[in-house]
């Protein structure tokens, strides 16, 4: 605590001037809040490595990791290492001080998604729940990385539940296995629960309702009664 007042000090000295309305308080509001970012930017404990080639800053974890995987994985990444910066501005991702910065991406999602190309056993992911592979997904859809988001989607439906497996169509516009999946819950003996009505929305729980009201109607799964009964 000691050394974070030493070190922003100078700034907080600074403050009571921007009340004035001089010209240069913007530009020391801006060193201030640069300097309150960085105090609050922390190294990714596993993926932040010392010969790596790029930095990224995700929220406010900081990543250095080699940006071979990247570029020859997505046209997007390949794009952004081709662009030279200003005349005399360092390239951004060189540094810490002057990183990549992710924008709408979570800094969990990016970890995740990083162990694709650094796991801890090269004979198996680190990634096995659902939630995880979905992230993956997530985040090579967003930045196309399309190998990887055809692994992750389909790691992610082989361990999900048919819930997850409904959402997860239903948001990459898999038809076969979305409608796989509706066939499969209408068919069990139980209803939905209240946590898979919350995960599926009411759009969707409308949907299997209404197949389920008309496999009723229709005589499926009904018992039928006859004069002796």
């Amino acid at each position: 605590m000691a050394r974070l007042l030493v070190a922003i000090r100078p700034y907080v000295l600074l403050l009571p001037r921007l009340c004035y309305g001089k010209p240069w308080s913007t530009g020391i509001k801006a060193a201030f809040s640069a300097k309150l970012s960085n105090l609050c930017q922390r190294k990714h404990d596993r993926f932040y490595f010392d010969d790596g080639t790029v930095v990224f800053l995700v929220e406010d974890v900081l990543f250095k990791v080699h940006r071979y995987f990247l570029e020859h994985k997505s046209e997007v990444f390949q794009t952004m290492f081709m662009l030279c910066p200003p005349e005399g501005q360092e390239v951004e991702g060189e540094s810490a001080g002057r990183p990549i910065i992710l924008e709408d991406t979570r800094a969990i999602d990016f970890e995740r998604f990083l162990t694709i190309f650094y796991p801890r056993d090269v004979q198996y992911h680190d990634l096995s729940t659902f939630d995880e592979w979905a992230s993956v997904a997530e985040f090579a859809s967003k930045w196309l990385f399309t190998d990887i988001r055809g692994l992750a989607i389909e790691r992610a439906t082989a361990v999900g539940t048919l819930a997850e497996k409904i959402v997860m169509a239903r948001r990459y516009n898999l038809l076969e296995l979305l409608c796989e999946a509706r066939r499969e819950i209408r068919e069990r003996p139980q209803p939905l629960t209240l946590e898979e009505g919350r995960l599926l929305g009411v759009d969707e729980v409308i949907i299997l309702s209404g197949f389920q009201h008309h496999n009723h109607t229709s005589g499926f799964g009904v018992r039928k009664y006859t004069p002796a009964d």
